[in-house]
């Protein structure tokens, strides 16, 4: 018997399994286990797993280890069954954080970019992703991850980027490529449009101004006992850039305001709001009070005079009333809109202009000077301390962490709700898809179908070096932009032969054609575009680009996280249901958390103390945790996973690429 009572056992000291895995890694690639597997069952139909493309950089994301991970365990299920099973590993390369990461690396090596040239810059961008590449091969060989049985591909390699150029062809024939004047972010450090992923929320100081804005003459007529006093709009704002382009105030219909006397003017509030905004206009209009409440005293502040409310009115009431500009020669109307709320300021917002309303001019109105709290000052219609801040979360970029611009851009886009040559557009012919996918679990179906509905025109250029170009021409007369896609197809198949910069070193003619003219002006002179291709719309071509080795329009299962439903996986569906009314895949298998940018999962940290088998099995649970982590000694834990409420998937999939019932 042991020291603690119990029999003898051959069973060894845990401690020691990560050192003893890769003993046995290493007896298995001796022997060529995997090959071997993969020579035996190479008649068989294959059956083909997919998921979205690993991201370059040093170390693997939680996301992207669970699903190879799983990949792995649906193949070598299969394998060991007899059948066979493909699976589709692949990069994306493209996109800002690599180009930061560079030049971080750069700057560590006191190397100035300026002073490489532009080809030399994307070579040590080609260089730093074999680097990572090489890095998660490693990793992945050691989580236990076989291999794929098929070729890996990249988003860089010439082939992917000419059938990627051919996919964008594809859908500017049918009428899904577009150019629209839309808001956007916009990183003033780096130059470049920014998607919604990579843009995070951060605190910071920001000018709080409250201004008053002269109401028309027509509220007298909705509001009789006003008439004859000079009436206000209060507005309170974080963003004074804003006053110039101004045209219209938001009011929420369902608030109640009141019409508040304050010295010579009457002001106009949302009555929730009135008294935080007295408390920073004017002070002594307030008078604090102490409410006594079953939980405690709560001091607050209140009303010195009720009198001086003269009117009440909702939000609806204030609808079409207009308003001047505190500045400008320039009549503003009120409108509504539910996403005014109570919780700051006063229930009157500025409310930017629509992009596309007719008469609208969405160009930048903020001169070099930018004097707007001066000139609400000199016009009497600031009501609190120029210099007054507030602290709140502003949007940032994500990889500079400096403030971003919101701002209007023209964009190439997918127009969601255009018809197609067919008659549908890419929002039915995507959800139609959606209805055709046999969802893992069944909740995923509606999560993507919500996101698919609310889905909005995403820009599909970026004012970047590094990636697929967005092959554009514009008239040098006019600026009219030119998509074509006979051009399109001609590009691709320089690319496929000569790698992307072709597009940036050949004279914009050679693919347009010696015939073409411009459709405003007729001009004949054009310019190529420089924008590259968002690294979103490389992974959503990733099916037509690799499928096409098995004959196949769609792979028999795609597993992937939670967190890129909103990535790659959403523009994946509109790409391919917009051009081949197709999905991704017959079945898809969701999993995992829906990852805060910037969390970081001590993934290899967890590896090194419970060995890699034991964090397979937990990831491949279907009670595995969907947000948590190994904790003390109990790396399962016993909570909910990515395949909750589902039978494993590698159970129930048959070769011919249906599953059963």
């Amino acid at each position: 018997m042991s020291d603690a009572g119990m029999p003898p056992s051959d069973f060894q000291d845990p401690q020691t399994l990560a050192r003893r895995e890769s003993q046995r890694l290493a007896w298995w690639a001796e022997r060529g286990i995997w090959a071997r597997l993969q020579e035996k069952n190479a008649a068989a139909a294959p059956f083909v797993v997919a998921g979205g493309p690993v991201d370059a950089q040093p170390v693997l994301s939680v996301d992207a280890a669970s699903t190879r991970i799983l990949q792995d365990v649906v193949a070598k299920f299969r394998h060991l069954s007899g059948r066979r099973c493909d699976v589709l590993p692949g990069w994306s390369v493209h996109g800002l954080a690599l180009e930061r990461a560079v030049e971080q690396r750069l700057q560590e090596e006191n190397a100035d970019r300026q002073a490489l040239s532009p080809e030399g810059f994307l070579e040590r961008c080609r260089a730093y992703v074999r680097e990572c590449n090489g890095l998660q091969e490693a990793e992945l060989q050691r989580w236990g991850v076989w291999g794929g049985g098929a070729p890996p591909f990249w988003t860089l390699e010439a082939s992917f980027a000419a059938r990627e150029l051919r996919e964008l062809a594809a859908l500017a024939r049918q009428g899904g490529l577009t150019r629209l004047q839309k808001p956007a972010f916009w990183c003033p450090r780096d130059q470049t449009v920014l998607g919604e992923e990579e843009v995070e929320d951060a605190p910071r100081q920001s000018p709080s101004l409250y201004m008053a804005f002269r109401a028309g003459p027509e509220l007298a007529e909705r509001l009789p006992m006003l008439a004859g006093r000079e009436v206000f709009f209060l507005v309170w704002t974080s963003a004074p850039w804003m006053l110039p382009a101004n045209q219209s105030l938001s009011v929420n219909g369902d608030f109640e305001y009141v019409f508040y006397q304050l010295g010579e003017r009457v002001i106009c509030a949302a009555r929730t709001l009135l008294a935080k905004a007295l408390a920073e206009v004017k002070g002594d209009e307030l008078v604090k009070k102490t409410a006594h409440l079953r939980g405690g005293d709560v001091e607050t502040v209140g009303f010195e005079d009720p009198r001086r409310i003269l009117a009440y009115a909702s939000g609806e009431d204030l609808e079409h009333l207009t308003y001047q500009h505190p500045w400008l020669e320039r009549t503003g109307r009120v409108v509504l809109s539910p996403q005014v709320t109570d919780e700051v300021g006063t229930g009157c917002v500025l409310t930017p202009p629509e992009p596309g309303a007719q008469g609208v001019d969405l160009s930048s109105a903020v001169r070099e000077d930018g004097r707007s709290v001066e000139l609400l000052a000199e016009r009497g219609a600031l009501l609190n301390e120029k210099t007054d801040t507030v602290e709140h979360p502003v949007p940032h970029c994500r990889f500079c962490h400096q403030p971003v611009l919101h701002q209007p851009l023209d964009q190439w886009c997918i127009p969601m709700d255009r018809a197609l040559e067919g008659g549908k557009t890419p929002r039915e012919l995507a959800l139609e898809a959606v209805d055709r996918v046999r969802w893992l679990p069944e909740e995923a179906h509606g999560r993507i179908r919500r996101a698919l509905e609310g889905q909005k025109e995403r820009g599909l250029g970026r004012q970047r070096r590094w990636g697929v170009p967005l092959p554009v021409a514009f008239c040098e007369g006019c600026d009219e932009a030119l998509a074509l896609p006979e051009a399109m197809e001609r590009v691709a198949d320089a690319v496929e032969k000569e790698g992307v910069g072709v597009w940036f070193r050949t004279p914009v003619e050679a693919f347009l054609g010696p015939d073409v003219r411009c459709a405003r002006c007729g001009g004949s002179a054009f310019r190529r575009g420089t924008e590259v291709l968002d690294a979103r719309f490389d992974a959503a071509c990733m099916f037509p680009a690799v499928l096409e080795r098995w004959q196949r329009r769609a792979a028999d299962l795609c597993l992937e996280g939670v967190a890129p439903h909103g990535g790659w996986f959403l523009a994946s569906l509109q790409v391919g249901a917009g051009i081949r009314a197709q999905a991704l895949a017959l079945a898809c298998l969701t999993h995992g958390p829906e990852v805060s940018p910037g969390r970081v999962f001590p993934v290899e940290t967890l590896r090194q103390q419970y060995g890699a088998e034991v964090l397979r099995l937990w990831v491949a649970t279907p009670r595995r945790s969907s947000g948590s982590a190994p904790a003390g000694r109990r790396p399962s834990g016993g909570e909910p996973g990515p395949c909750a409420g589902a039978e494993h998937p590698a159970r129930r999939a048959e070769p011919s690429g249906r599953l059963r019932p």
